[in-house]
């Protein structure tokens, strides 16, 4: 019964494990560019994430920026939306001094595979090695970061996250998201309910 209970529990983990998903925010815009209200929430891959984008500290809107001359964008913020949902004026769309975006997710997740553009559609870190950005975790301090190590950097445990300005305009173009397998955290709720158990009935 403990073998075959055990087997089934780590299947179930390796399932949740598995469960990878893509934001891929350039696919996002793609003939559907527009700026979201604070609050709004969006499904990656099956996981619900809910934006919000300041400006100089007043509310503003996340902002997927469709292609720009046959060169990718993503996600951005824009300060001001006019009624068709479209940024004003139209180059206020990618992430500036003064402006921060949260993401915040409906499940604990890791977070890599992270790709940006700077403000004139071109790769980064490739155009710029040493620019850099700010980041925050879970609510955290925002740290400076350079783009290239943010590309090669793997976060775990992560619930939200905040991207910050540090010189460099850029659009985080995507990010690759695997949701912590809580099939791991119920594999040992149950085996420590089931050792309690057998010391019970040793104990009788």
């Amino acid at each position: 019964m403990m073998k075959t209970l055990t087997a089934a529990l780590f299947v179930g983990a390796m399932s949740s494990a598995a469960g990878a998903a893509t934001f891929d925010f350039v696919a996002e815009a793609a003939n559907n560019e527009r700026g979201v209200v604070n609050g709004m929430t969006l499904d990656f891959g099956g996981i619900g994430t809910t934006f919000n984008a300041t400006a100089n500290g007043n509310d503003a809107f996340a902002y997927f920026d469709d292609l720009s001359g046959g060169l990718p964008a993503g996600l951005g913020v824009c300060a001001v939306i006019d009624s068709g949902a479209q940024c004003n004026p139209s180059d206020d769309d990618n992430l500036t001094a003064g402006e921060n975006l949260d993401l915040s997710f409906d499940k604990v997740i890791d977070l890599s595979g992270f790709s940006f553009y700077n403000g004139k559609h071109r790769s980064l870190p490739s155009v710029a090695p040493t620019a850099t950005l700010q980041w925050a975790i879970n609510g955290g301090t925002l740290q400076t970061i350079t783009f290239a190590d943010a590309v090669a950097t793997t976060l775990t445990g992560v619930s939200s996250i905040q991207f910050g300005h540090d010189g460099t305009d850029y659009y985080i173009a995507a990010m690759a998201a695997v949701p912590l397998p809580a099939g791991i955290l119920l594999m040992g709720t149950a085996l420590g309910g089931l050792g309690l158990t057998r010391r019970k009935k040793k104990a009788a």
